[in-house]
């Protein structure tokens, strides 16, 4: 029963893990040590000594990671004392039950920033010198009869209709890649670990 629990839940993460999106995720987080060691993690507790040898680097920077991905509640550790010396040990797990819904959440919070700006883009027009010391309102504009604040020559008018474009784009491929995410085998392995697991 423990080791069906153990091969699901490593076929789980193996199959989070390789998810492009997920992958890039974690790499952006706790950069290819991290994923490495989640690939680790994933089939035994280890501690941060163990991960540092299987793995070939070094021991703080190992640490770190960890913290890391403690932190942002993708590993957890037990703590275990030795009976005989006292010492307490920590071993470590990983734990991407919700990777998929925090990338979401991720992907939504930079969409709606997106979605932000590009009415910023669209309601508003903007004026700039020729030396770009900066992109002006209208209104700050108007208020330094068109000189620019910082060099004072002189403002125009800039068309922003190729930034709002490409703003739009982008828009579509986050909302495409956020769809994306959800692999519906993922979840059913993970519901069968999860089964196994209680």
């Amino acid at each position: 029963m423990i080791a069906t629990t153990i091969s699901l839940w490593t076929t789980y993460i193996y199959a989070v893990i390789k998810n492009k999106a997920i992958e890039a995720y974690l790499t952006n987080l706790v950069g290819e040590l991290g994923v490495q060691m989640i690939e680790h993690l994933s089939t035994d507790e280890l501690t941060d000594q163990e991960i540092a040898t299987e793995t070939g680097s070094d021991l703080n920077l190992v640490r770190r990671t960890l913290s890391t991905l403690n932190d942002h509640r993708l590993a957890y550790y037990v703590e275990k004392r030795d009976k005989t010396t006292g010492w307490i040990t920590y071993r470590w797990h990983v734990n991407l039950r919700d990777i998929q819904d925090r990338l979401a959440n991720d992907a939504k919070k930079l969409i709606d920033k997106l979605q932000i700006r590009l009415m910023e883009e669209r309601n508003n027009v903007y004026y700039a010198c020729e030396n770009n010391c900066g992109s002006y309102l209208f209104e700050i504009a108007s208020d330094t009869d068109f000189k620019c604040p910082v060099c004072s020559a002189p403002m125009c008018h800039q068309d922003h209709t190729e930034l709002i474009e490409a703003m739009e784009q982008k828009m579509s491929e986050l909302k495409a890649e956020a769809h994306a995410i959800f692999y519906p085998e993922n979840f059913q392995i993970l519901q069968l670990a999860l089964a196994q697991e209680e």
